[in-house]
């Protein structure tokens, strides 16, 4: 009897489970926050969850970036740019996390990532490239397209959106795009003029 007893309790939970998780689309669940982090969503549409999630990828991918230009690049300039970057991403990351967790967001990237080839791209590159100038040039020319992708998805999202909220996040983080890429466009420029 208790065979059959457990058996049964297995079977009506394996019919419950997947409508459970059909019901919940994890925009709003902050109780299983957490459990979903890293899914993937598969919505075609632009979700706040796939906006803060893609915006904090941005962040995280940069300050990775710049921890290896702080470790690989030989200009002092470029070393101090990649770690004023690393502190301005790890403080959007920080204001993203306290954001998602004030709307109960679970962030989830969406199947159409944007930003995730480029900063792929760009740390294959940079591990691939030895110490010295050729890096220093890489990374800068990096920096350039990431900044530039994740402005215009940044501009895109803050259209997208319909919470106040996040777009008053995404006009924090514009500026810091906008400040970096200019500083990575003077550092190109500059390089330019000595070679």
């Amino acid at each position: 009897m208790k065979r059959a007893g457990s058996g049964t309790r297995v079977t009506i939970v394996m019919l419950v489970l997947p409508v459970a998780l059909l019901a919940c689309d994890g925009r709003h669940d902050a109780a299983g926050r957490g459990s979903l982090d890293g899914f993937v969503e598969t919505a075609a549409a632009l979700t706040d969850a796939g906006i803060m999630a893609i915006l904090d990828e941005a962040s995280r991918s940069d300050s990775v970036a710049a921890a290896l230009a702080v470790e690989k690049a030989t200009d002092a300039e470029v070393r101090a740019f990649a770690a004023s970057a690393m502190e301005e991403h790890h403080a959007l990351r920080v204001d993203a996390s306290r954001l998602a967790k004030a709307l109960a967001l679970t962030p989830r990237l969406p199947a159409s990532d944007p930003l995730g080839n480029a900063a792929e791209d760009e740390m294959i590159a940079l591990r691939a490239t030895p110490h010295g100038p050729a890096f220093d040039r890489v990374y800068v020319e990096r920096q350039i397209a990431t900044h530039l992708e994740a402005k215009e998805f940044a501009d895109e999202a803050k259209r997208t959106t319909p919470n106040d909220q996040i777009r008053d996040y995404i006009d924090r983080v514009t500026p810091v795009l906008e400040r970096q890429l200019a500083r990575a466009q003077a550092l190109h420029h500059r390089s330019a003029k000595t070679t």
